[in-house]
C-alpha cells in the first residue's frame, strides 16, 4: 500500500524490483524513507527524493513530466546518471543541504537538459531540503521544484523586443546609427538570436 495512491509513477514504483537497487527491498526500508515516499507520491507538486549515498531517485507523476524521456528509467537509479548534464549545477546545492542540514531555495536555476532528445535551456524554481533517517541523520535530499522556463525566457525575449524598438521619428540620416544600435542589441542576446542578417 506504500505506492497505492501514487498514480502512474506509484504503480511503476510498486512493480520495480527495489531489492536490485541501492535502497534495497521495500520491507527493509526505514520508517523515515516510507514516510518521505508517501509525501512525495501524494503531492501534485513536482517532488524528487534522493536517498542514500548513490542518490537513488524516487519521485511523483508531476516530476516525471519534468524529466521527459528520462522517465521511467530514472526510477531507482542514481540521479547523477539521469541528470549528468546538469550535475555540475545541482551537486553543490545537494551537497550543501546534506552537509548543513539547511534547505536551499533558488528561484530560477538554469539547467541545460537533454530530456527530449536534444539539449535545451530550462529553468526551475527549486528547493533542496535534507531528508533524515530514523536516527535523525541526513540520508538524502528532498527536492521540490517547478519549471519556470516559459516565464524566464518569455521575460527575456520581451526585454529584447523592447530594446529593439525604434523611435518613429528617426530621420533617414540616422539609418546607419540605428542599424548599429540594433546590431549591438542583437549581439547581446545570443541565446535568443543566434543568427541575424
Amino acid at each position: 500500500d506504500l505506492f497505492e495512491d501514487g498514480g502512474d509513477t506509484g504503480r511503476l514504483m510498486a512493480a520495480l524490483d527495489w531489492a536490485a537497487t541501492d535502497v534495497g527491498p521495500v520491507e527493509q526500508w526505514p520508517q523515515s524513507l516510507r514516510a518521505a515516499v508517501r509525501i512525495v507520491l501524494s503531492s501534485r507538486y513536482p517532488m524528487l527524493l534522493l536517498w542514500g549515498p548513490r542518490f537513488t531517485q524516487l519521485y511523483n507523476d508531476a516530476y516525471s513530466a519534468l524529466i521527459g524521456n528520462r522517465h521511467p528509467d530514472a526510477l531507482g537509479i542514481d540521479v547523477r546518471i539521469t541528470l549528468a548534464e546538469g550535475w555540475d549545477v545541482l551537486q553543490p546545492l545537494i551537497a550543501d543541504a546534506m552537509r548543513t542540514g539547511v534547505a536551499s531555495w533558488v528561484p530560477a536555476l538554469q539547467l541545460l537538459l537533454d530530456r527530449a532528445g536534444y539539449r535545451e535551456e530550462a529553468y526551475f524554481s527549486v528547493s533542496h531540503a535534507p531528508a533524515r533517517d530514523d536516527d535523525g541523520i541526513t540520508a538524502g535530499v528532498l527536492t521540490v521544484c517547478s519549471e519556470v522556463t516559459h516565464q524566464v525566457v518569455g521575460e527575456r525575449r520581451l526585454a529584447l523586443l523592447r530594446d529593439l524598438s525604434v523611435p518613429t521619428d528617426v530621420a533617414a540620416a540616422e539609418v546607419e546609427a540605428t542599424c548599429e544600435r540594433l546590431c549591438e542589441v542583437l549581439g547581446a542576446q545570443p541565446a535568443d538570436v543566434p543568427f541575424a542578417a
